[in-house]
């Protein structure tokens, strides 16, 4: 199984809203003590048998937009078929804090999810979106995915992040559905102070 985080590399990226991907498998690969290292490839990524099963942990170092590129590298060097891979990326439809697990669907508007279903030749393949939209945007859209979250908002971040990190060991533990059932319960959009 892969688990793939989409965002952007380096430290002028790292707190923005496009970032949250990278984030959640980071925090994810963190509870099980695992450090990410530079593979064969445009690409970090990390290890371990999770539940009897090998997952891959991986985080592409191509720009968003060139996403599917690194992770078709990796799907075909390591013979993972495509309803094994699970993308972990940021969504401006959904409200702050909420987590929607879905097993296929369309990019949404999202570039790096486009990448990825060109890439792969398919939108069947499982994928955790976290909720960004905070009603603050005003600008075009692109300004806002790569501005800098407000610290404000960081509590509120960080809790999507824990929680998508347990969405992802339920996934692993006790399948898509349960994940589904679990993580997908209708939340109130919490209130922006």
């Amino acid at each position: 199984m892969l688990i793939a985080g989409l965002g952007n590399p380096g430290p002028e990226y790292r707190g923005t809203w496009h970032n949250l991907g990278f984030r959640a498998v980071e925090k994810f690969a963190a509870q099980y003590n695992l450090n990410f290292i530079p593979g064969k490839g445009e690409f970090l990524y990390t290890e371990k048998i999770i539940a009897g099963r090998k997952i891959f942990i991986l985080k592409p170092t191509s720009y968003m937009n060139l996403s599917g590129r690194p992770i078709l590298s990796f799907v075909e060097n390591y013979d993972i078929y495509n309803d094994n891979v699970i993308v972990v990326c940021d969504d401006i439809n959904l409200p702050l804090s909420k987590i929607r697990i879905r097993s296929k669907g369309s990019d949404g508007g999202h570039n790096g999810l486009a990448s990825v279903i060109y890439h792969l030749g398919t939108e069947n393949f499982p994928r955790i979106r976290m909720g960004i939209e905070t009603g603050e945007h005003r600008d075009e859209l692109k300004n806002y995915v790569l501005s800098e979250i407000h610290e404000k908002l960081s509590e509120e971040v960080d809790e999507m992040l824990n929680r998508t990190a347990d969405a992802l060991d339920c996934l692993i533990h006790h399948g898509l559905e349960k994940a589904m059932g679990d993580f997908n319960r209708k939340e109130e959009p919490s209130e922006i102070k």
